[in-house]
């Protein structure tokens, strides 16, 4: 972990970049004390989950104004503004800022339609505050300790790990009743009806593609069509498509020792320096640097595992 130092735009957006492609999380620790009293308000595009270690502090997000101490869980939302004061001698806590985008499906299988798309359009929210004194507090407790001990230790395996409990964290808010969620019969009948659509990027991702086929396969017109598709999958459809367009290339990537524009044109892009602009968009990579660096990388964690 490292300590986090705020760079804020006039906007109150902090100007940081939490992980990387690979790595579309990151984990710290920060210590509070009379010369470093707190954090400003501000907001960035990560959810943030942070627990109070030691100490105690005055917490503000959203238009919720608390007060936390050792053990309590603290929550911020996408684009929420949110800040810290120290309230004591010491405040210290540690953090996870995640894009909730890591938990999604290439497709749209019922975890993304359902429970996903909802946080990521910013019709559910996580609750602002988890306190130790809650009944149900253990479970998010243990999801956290997992979280901090695998990104502090890193052990073979570590992100699935950080992954897996991101996954549990948000399931016991919606088993507990503390998201504010809206599973409806509504929301299943707009999976339904927009699964025709579905179907087709999923077998004919490599095809030209057009909103007027996906469309008229629901039975809509193309306006109403592509706002009931924003609304349950949380993306456009154009941004869906791509979507799985790049997490094809991304696979054939590393699985094929195909060149890049071969790649491009077999994962549906038909412009090579548009699938480049998009795929480090989406990965932070170019195509190139992607294949290299995970290819590194995995290289040279076997061979670390070799010399224990």
């Amino acid at each position: 972990m490292v300590t986090m130092g705020l760079s804020i735009g006039s906007d109150y957006h902090e100007n940081k970049q939490h992980g990387n492609a690979l790595r579309p999380f990151a984990t710290y620790r920060n210590i509070f004390t009379e010369s470093f009293p707190g954090f400003p308000k501000h907001w960035h595009g990560e959810i943030e989950l942070k627990r109070v270690i030691e100490g105690e502090g005055d917490f503000k997000t959203g238009n919720d104004s608390f007060h936390a101490s050792a053990g309590d869980i603290v929550m911020a939302n996408m684009k929420e503004l949110h800040e810290i004061k120290l309230s004591g001698a010491k405040l210290v806590t540690e953090s996870i800022l995640f894009d909730p985008h890591i938990l999604e499906s290439a497709v749209a299988d019922a975890c993304t339609v359902l429970y996903l798309a909802p946080i990521l359009s910013g019709k559910n929210r996580f609750p602002h505050l988890i306190s130790k004194e809650d009944p149900d507090y253990h479970v998010f407790d243990e999801n956290m300790t997992t979280i901090f001990y695998s990104a502090h230790d890193k052990p073979v395996g570590w992100e699935m790990a950080v992954k897996a409990n991101l996954y549990w964290f948000v399931f016991h808010l919606y088993r507990l009743g503390k998201m504010r969620v809206n599973v409806s019969d509504d929301g299943q009948i707009e999976e339904e009806v927009i699964s025709p659509a579905l179907k087709i990027i999923k077998e004919h991702f490599d095809e030209e593609i057009t909103i007027e086929r996906l469309a008229s396969a629901c039975g809509y017109s193309e306006p109403y069509f592509m706002k009931l598709f924003k609304k349950t999958t949380g993306r456009t459809p154009i941004e869906y498509i791509n979507n799985v367009r790049l997490s094809q290339a991304a696979h054939m990537l590393l699985s094929t020792g195909e060149d890049i524009t071969e790649i491009a044109f077999g994962a549906g892009f038909n412009n090579v320096s548009y699938f480049d602009r998009q795929f480090k968009k989406i990965y932070g990579f170019s195509p190139k640097d992607y294949r290299n660096a995970t290819r590194t990388e995995v290289l040279g964690r076997k061979q670390a595992e070799k010399a224990l």
